[in-house]
């Protein structure tokens, strides 16, 4: 893929999601030792953000560069042959380390119950600066980088080191945008001050997108435990006003918050901040001091893994090719709702024409369950 081509590089986490098939096994079966259960067939694809949001914006045109690293075992080999099937040039910047373990997933996921990850990070959390050739980002427009609470190295001393990279991506010209991961409570992650961690790395992003939970967690620690992690039961649309408000004042030029199958709702900054982006981002003024909710289109769920990472890139080529922030929004929603039509993110995804003709503003659409209390 030649520079000129290139339009996004997406960094950092990748691993292999195994999807067993767990079909009609009963709720809490899993607890009784010493049992053979017979469960349905296993589905293996790519996941985490590098693979989720670079296939996304392959699948939606772009030219994209992922850099990312697996261990030299046959789940890396599995990885990266998975990759090539999408397009070979996906692998290609993709990094083999020598004796070790590469990162996977399995999702066990019933129908009607929320998911259940078993996670095995490998080279991700190893993952450092060195790790990035920042010469990569020659040519490119847009750099995209995720999951900074699976990497322990970025996240480390307040963040600098992510600062670092969000910071040497902006050198480098690119528009920069910064995608999360729930935090663990019981590792460090969990534990550091993230809104501390957030004050010193925000400067250097340029567009940011949390899920709600994510948000919730990172700027209200407290309420994330008062509600038990169930925090779709509990937010309202002052909540998020008010998480908007502060991420803002922290200095991107947009954020949002991904809502599940309450859509999601994002925000400009003022006029001069996104004035920066006007030579990279066309009509990215029209963003100033915006405020767009769109709700989730009505499809038939089968999984929701990836999705998040899809919709991501669903925003970033709308904002690459200049749409208005309605027309952007909208199709954050619609390659959200493409990819939980298949159970692993990926299979459901569409092309570009495919996904405009197809989730129109005249889609139906689920209700909204986001209220006012003041």
């Amino acid at each position: 893929m030649s520079e000129q081509t290139m339009d996004v590089v997406v960094a950092a986490h990748l691993c292999l999601d195994i999807f067993p098939v767990l079909g009609s096994l009963a709720a809490g079966a899993l607890e009784t030792h010493g049992r053979l259960f017979q469960i349905g067939p296993l589905h293996a694809t790519t996941g985490g953000l590098a693979a989720n949001t670079g296939v996304a914006l392959h699948q939606l045109g772009a030219g994209v560069r992922l850099l990312a690293a697996v261990g030299d075992d046959l789940v890396g080999e599995f990885t990266l042959d998975a990759l090539r099937r999408v397009s070979p040039d996906l692998s290609r910047h993709v990094r083999v380390r020598e004796q070790t373990a590469s990162s996977y997933t399995v999702v066990l996921a019933r129908p009607g119950e929320d998911r259940l990850f078993l996670h095995y990070p490998g080279p991700n959390a190893g993952f450092t600066m060195d790790d990035l050739d920042f010469g990569l980002l020659n040519g490119a427009r847009w750099f995209h980088f995720g999951y900074p609470p699976l990497l322990p190295h970025t996240i480390a001393a307040d963040g600098r080191m992510l600062h670092d990279i969000m910071r040497r991506a902006k050198d480098a010209g690119t528009v920069t945008s910064l995608d999360f991961t729930l935090p663990d409570p019981t590792t460090a992650s969990g534990q550091v001050d993230w809104p501390r961690i957030l004050r010193r790395v925000l400067p250097e992003v340029d567009v940011f997108v949390p899920s709600v939970e994510e948000a919730v967690y990172l700027l209200r620690r407290s309420l994330y435990f008062e509600w038990e992690g169930r925090v779709a039961e509990h937010i309202t649309r002052d909540l998020l006003d008010q998480m908007a408000a502060e991420l803002l004042a922290m200095e991107p030029a947009i954020v949002g918050f991904k809502l599940g199958d309450q859509g999601a709702v994002m925000y400009g900054a003022d006029a001069a901040r996104l004035e920066r982006l006007s030579g990279q981002i066309t009509g990215v003024g029209r963003w100033a001091n915006r405020t767009i909710q769109q709700p989730a289109f009505a499809v038939n769920v089968s999984g929701t893994t990836g999705a998040g990472d899809a919709a991501y890139g669903g925003l970033i080529m709308a904002l690459l090719e200049g749409f208005d922030p309605d027309a952007a929004v909208r199709q954050f929603c619609a390659c959200g709702a493409a990819a939980v039509e298949a159970p692993d993110g990926v299979r459901g995804l569409l092309s570009a024409p495919e996904l405009r003709s197809r989730f129109t503003s005249n889609f139906p659409a689920l209700p909204s369950r986001l209220v006012r209390t003041v």
